[in-house]
């Protein structure tokens, strides 16, 4: 067992409050409860805000030169740990971590709570290159991906770091294990180039201490920033349509358009005991978010309730919730497959409670978690597949073959993932 693992992050700014840092607080937590003793490297994003110099300066070191890696390794060797888990490491740590870390003789772990790996605002990047979107498709696949980097100086230079860490073969090589979120993302990096036997599923999981349903629920909750990449304009111009019970929970520059809506009945922003207290009650949990999201932890939050949703086809979320037993999966853009998916839902919901509380039990609790993450741990330890033994405490749930609609025109997504994948000829 890994009693030591060091964990890397740049924490993204207090201003804009971040899914991805509760993710890794969390995740620090569970491993000290579990017994470890995790030493940290951490950088904050908080601290180059107000010097334009010090952002001009980070900018121009996102590549990592030799001098960089160099400080980085003394600071790693410093904590003394086993092994480096890295989560975000822009842009104040950059992939010159990992570089450190493997002078240091620690093995490397990272999650990929994003794409900013593989994509930026006006190109894809992977192992055989960088290039442009040639089609509609293309441009869809790079927008879902939400992988933006800032004004156009910020992201020429994302772009030239990145050229840079896959033409020496960094991802390929330096971090030996990937932690994908879902099997959407994991199918997606490995059409990137990353190594398959380096790529591993394991979730975000919950400690849930919050009621669960036992009542068919009644109304339909939505969760979340009231703002277009979350879909909350779409949903109150459908909702109309769909003729239901609506309690929106949320805070964002949408909020007054919500809160005139028809059926809507806006609550604002909750706390988490009432968020969960809601969630109990509801019929159903909808989403409508535009991008393909990382890991909505607001998805497991409804399982662990009891709770259904009602997911579009897009990115991971059809890999959480398995249609027809733990919700409904609509086809993005169809206004009409939504409100008829919305209205089927309601009369469905009920029946599929139990199955939901029991997905979570089997998949996403605190104790599953640490077991894949000491496994993986072990792995990279050892010199093992990524994904060995993991398994035995989370089988990836398999997406529902009999859905009625899918993104891109497969049923599993693979059209929208390979856009980004390998047209070689188009790389530069």
């Amino acid at each position: 067992m890994i009693r030591k693992p060091i964990i890397a992050h740049c924490w993204y700014r207090s201003a804009n409050p971040s899914g991805e840092n509760l993710v890794v607080q969390r995740e620090l937590d569970l491993l000290t409860a579990g017994g470890c003793e995790p030493a940290t490297l951490f950088r904050r994003s908080d601290d180059i805000l107000d010097s334009r110099l010090a952002q001009l300066r980070v900018a121009a070191g996102l590549h990592a030169p030799p001098s960089q890696v160099a400080r980085l390794r003394d600071e790693i060797l410093a904590l003394g740990g086993e092994v480096l888990h890295a989560h975000n490491p822009w842009p104040l740590l950059t992939y010159g971590v990992f570089e450190a870390a493997h002078q240091a003789g620690l093995p490397t772990v990272q999650t990929l709570h994003n794409a900013r790996l593989i994509a930026t605002n006006n190109r894809f990047h992977g192992a055989q290159g960088q290039r442009a979107p040639a089609t509609d498709a293309d441009r869809a696949h790079l927008r879902r991906l939400s992988s933006q980097h800032g004004s156009f100086a910020v992201n020429a230079l994302y772009n030239r770091a990145l050229r840079r860490y896959w033409k020496r073969g960094i991802p390929q090589t330096s971090v030996d294990a990937y932690i994908c979120l879902t099997g959407f993302h994991r199918r997606m990096m490995a059409l990137a180039g990353l190594p398959d036997d380096r790529l591993v599923v394991k979730p975000n999981f919950l400690d849930h201490h919050g009621p669960i349903g036992d009542q068919p629920g009644g109304y339909v909750l939505f969760v979340g920033r009231l703002s277009p990449e979350k879909g909350a304009d779409i949903l109150v111009r459908s909702w109309a349509d769909v003729g239901l019970p609506l309690k929106v929970v949320g805070a964002g520059p949408l909020a007054d358009v919500v809160a005139s809506t028809p059926g809507a009945e806006y609550l604002g922003p909750k706390p988490q005991d009432e968020v969960l207290r809601l969630m109990a009650g509801a019929r159903y949990l909808v989403m409508s978010s535009t991008g393909y999201e990382g890991f909505p932890l607001v998805l497991v939050e409804a399982l662990a309730s009891g709770t259904p949703c009602l997911v579009p086809d897009l990115g991971g979320m059809p890999d959480i919730i398995e249609s027809d037993r733990l919700g409904l999966v609509f086809t993005p853009g169809d206004a009409a497959d939504f409100a008829r998916s919305a209205r089927e839902l309601w009369e469905t919901a009920p029946r599929m409670r139990a199955a939901c509380r029991a997905e979570y039990e089997a998949r996403y609790t605190p104790s599953r978690n640490l077991s894949m993450l000491q496994r993986i741990y072990d792995n990279v330890r050892n010199h093992r597949r990524a994904d060995d033994g993991v398994g035995r405490f989370f089988d990836p749930p398999k997406r529902a073959s009999s859905r009625r609609t899918s993104d891109g025109g497969a049923s599993d997504g693979r059209a929208a993932i390979a856009v980004g994948g390998s047209a070689a000829s188009h790389h530069t």
